[in-house]
C-alpha cells in the first residue's frame, strides 16, 4: 500500500510511581499531510507495523497514534495488522463525526482490534461532550490527558481506566500528574529519566521504506 518512506521517533513512557518504562509510543518524524485522507491512511499503517515490530522486539506495550478516518475507512488493514500489545491511540479529528452512524462504526472496529489482542486508547482527553459519547461508546483501555489542569476531572471521571498524563516537562509536573491521579507519564522530562531508550538505541529513529 505504501509509497513512500517514512520515518519514526520512539518516546518512552513511564510508571508514574517507580518510574520504570512500561511502554513506547511510535511517533512520526516524517511531515504528514493531515489534510489528505489516503495520505494519512497510509502513514497510521505505516506506524501500525512499526509497533508491531517495537512490540517483538521490545516485549512492551507500543502506542501508534491513529487518525478515528482510518478505522473506519481502513478498518480491515488495521485489524489485519494488529497484534497483541499493540495499542491503538486514537487521535480526535472533529470532521469524521458528521455521519449520523460514525460511533457504532468506531466500535465495531474497536471491538475487532481488541479480538486480536489490541488495546485502545483515546489521546488528549478533557471531557468535551463528543469525548463523554466516544469514551462510552468505545470504552477505552487507556486514557492520555495533555492538560494538566483537567487531569483531576478526567480521573473522578473515568475510574478504573489507567490514565497517561502527557507534557511532562520537569519533575515537578511528574510529582503533580502522580498526585492527581496519572498511572502513568509521558514527556521530554521521561526521555531524560529512560536512559536505556536514550537516543542511539536502535529502535528510537527507524525508516520504514515503501
Amino acid at each position: 500500500m505504501r509509497s513512500r518512506t517514512f520515518k519514526f521517533r520512539t518516546q518512552p513512557i513511564l510508571d508514574a510511581l517507580t518510574l520504570d518504562v512500561t511502554a513506547l509510543e511510535v511517533l512520526s518524524a516524517t511531515r504528514l499531510a493531515f489534510d489528505d485522507e489516503t495520505a494519512m491512511i497510509e502513514a497510521d499503517i505505516a506506524a501500525l507495523e512499526h509497533a508491531v515490530g517495537l512490540v517483538a522486539e521490545t516485549g512492551l506495550r507500543v502506542h501508534c497514534n491513529m487518525e478515528y478516518s482510518t478505522l473506519v475507512l481502513a478498518a480491515g488493514l488495521v485489524t489485519e495488522r494488529i497484534a497483541r500489545g499493540v495499542v491503538v491511540e486514537l487521535v480526535e479529528r472533529h470532521e469524521i463525526f458528521d455521519k449520523s452512524d460514525i460511533h457504532a462504526w468506531i466500535a465495531e472496529a474497536a471491538f475487532k482490534i481488541r479480538g486480536r489482542g489490541g488495546m485502545i486508547a483515546m489521546d488528549d482527553v478533557s471531557l468535551t461532550t463528543l469525548e463523554r459519547r466516544l469514551i462510552k461508546v468505545l470504552t477505552p483501555d487507556i486514557i492520555k490527558v495533555e492538560n494538566r489542569d483537567a487531569l483531576f476531572a478526567v480521573r473522578g471521571a473515568v475510574r478504573g481506566i489507567p490514565i497517561i498524563a502527557e507534557r511532562i516537562e520537569t519533575g515537578k509536573h511528574a510529582e503533580l500528574a502522580k498526585a492527581l491521579g496519572a498511572n502513568e507519564i509521558q514527556g521530554f522530562w521521561c526521555d531524560r529519566h529512560a536512559p536505556h531508550y536514550a537516543a542511539g538505541a536502535p529502535w528510537m529513529e527507524t525508516m520504514v521504506p515503501a
